[in-house]
């Protein structure tokens, strides 16, 4: 009898650890994930950005880690210049200050999406009165309430304004609903309750370092930089326990099996005091810090990315609830190979030179799995900065790469810097970087970048560049 439970117990373990998957974003390599939700049909969303600037992505997944929908546009995602909250009916509801790389503003963007991704509408705000909306919190039956550090507005499930009041003092950093008459705010140092006229109702200080806000009915529950903090509905003070090991993503985890918090090394639970217990720590990946998590019904999705050399890579990763991780074993070295390179004048009267190189990269496969996709990226060296990196990058796929065979991956003559002075041009370095092999993280980064100095010969038709 003994055998035929442990049978069984196996075999329903089986499923449970096939649902378990993980998936590394690669679009762009300064992709950067920052937030998850779980949504209703079992999917995820996953919240983030693609580049280093104008271009901020929701994406939502299937229970297997697959795109259902995503939107990716120019208004700010989290952060603290945006904010997206969970819908009734599982759609999402957006803020965010318009991102111009260089330039934030003038308005803000408010947009509820229906659970398929539609847009239900969107309303374009500005400044009521010094300050960009970018805060957003969903009220318990009707209304949504959206705020700038000096403002609050006051909205129905359909964008329509309904009041909106004036915050004094300003310096409004968090909202939440405490009821369909009332808000909890953090503004400055201190914690208040306000009804929807601005009054307010009830108040405690707080401090600085306040990163979120829960309330479950009948108490409040604060994060602070070091603690979670616990509140009677009048913000009373009833308790303090330490948590250490936050960082500025660090957020309550609502979930259907109670309230937790992420932290940089671990998932912790709290009880029905806010006494927090570590629930497990992230398992490890290579150059990897997980930023974000979702809890439903025994599953924790975990955000999170990983540097190497400089570019991120996003990851998504769908863990048990006592932390397990599906294992892989991806491992690619890059090496590198310069044919020629040279100098060119830029043109015009400007003494700026652009360096090209024919290149080839090699990637290995050190894994003991066969190898169907692999990015290999360089970045295009610039004397300014810019939203976005310029690259030149091979995303292949459709190979076979078997363990220990290697392949080539030819850039062929490609710019390796822009807008060279003229003391830089005789001399450079050319750097590749492997990334997400199969779309996952990769095991075993420290050969996944390889650099050569290279003399850059300055062209014959180029002799009499301006000096």
């Amino acid at each position: 009898m003994r055998a035929l439970y442990l049978l069984l117990t196996a075999l329903l373990s089986i499923p449970a650890q096939a649902q378990l998957w993980e998936h590394a974003d690669q679009r762009d390599e300064e992709i950067h994930l920052y937030g998850a939700f779980p949504l209703a049909g079992d999917r995820w969303a996953v919240i983030g950005r693609t580049t280093w600037a104008g271009s901020h992505l929701i994406s939502v997944r299937e229970s297997d880690g697959s795109v259902a929908w995503e939107d990716v546009g120019p208004y700010l995602i989290g952060q603290g210049w945006g904010e997206v909250v969970m819908m009734p009916d599982s759609g999402l509801l957006h803020v965010g200050v318009n991102d111009g790389c260089d330039v934030l503003g003038p308005d803000s963007r408010v947009r509820r999406y229906a659970a398929d991704g539609t847009v239900l509408w969107e309303r374009f705000l500005y400044p009521m009165f010094t300050s960009t909306p970018t805060m957003a919190a969903k009220g318990i039956v009707d209304h949504i309430a959206i705020a700038s550090s000096d403002s609050v507005h006051i909205m129905d499930l359909n964008g329509m304004s309904v009041g909106g009041f004036e915050v004094p003092s300003n310096g409004v950093r968090k909202i939440h609903w405490a009821s369909d008459s009332s808000l909890f705010m953090l503004q400055g140092t201190d914690l208040r309750l306000i009804d929807l006229d601005g009054i307010v109702l009830a108040s405690s200080p707080i401090g600085p370092g306040v990163r979120d806000i829960h309330w479950d009915g009948p108490s409040v529950f604060v994060l602070t930089s070091d603690s979670v903090r616990r509140f009677d509905a009048m913000l009373d003070p009833v308790g303090s326990s330490p948590l250490p090991g936050q960082n500025y993503s660090s957020r309550f985890i609502p979930s259907d099996s109670g309230l937790f918090v992420n932290t940089t090394t671990a998932l912790y639970e709290l009880d029905t005091n806010g006494v927090p217990g570590q629930l497990f720590p992230w398992p490890a990946l290579p150059n990897h810090g997980t930023s974000a998590c979702a809890i439903r019904r025994g599953d924790v999705l975990s955000v999170g990315n990983t540097v190497i050399s400089g570019r991120t890579t996003g990851i998504v990763r769908k863990l048990s609830m006592d932390g397990v991780a599906i294992s892989h074993a991806e491992d690619v070295e890059v090496l590198l190979q310069v044919d020629s390179a040279r100098a060119e004048h830029a043109g015009g009267w400007f003494p700026f030179w652009d360096q090209r190189a024919d290149v080839t990269g090699r990637v290995v496969n050190h894994g003991p799995d066969t190898l169907f996709r692999v990015v290999v990226s360089m970045w295009i060296d610039l004397p300014v900065m810019l939203c976005s990196h310029m690259t030149n990058r091979i995303d292949t796929s459709g190979f076979v790469l078997a363990p220990g065979d290697t392949l080539d991956l030819p850039f062929g003559d490609v710019f390796v810097a822009r807008g060279v002075s003229p003391t830089a041009a005789p001399i450079g370095e050319v750097c590749l970087v492997a990334l997400a092999p199969n779309g996952l993280a990769d095991r075993a980064p420290d050969d996944n970048t390889a650099c050569e100095t290279v003399d850059f010969v300055l062209g014959v038709q180029d002799e009499d560049a301006p000096p």
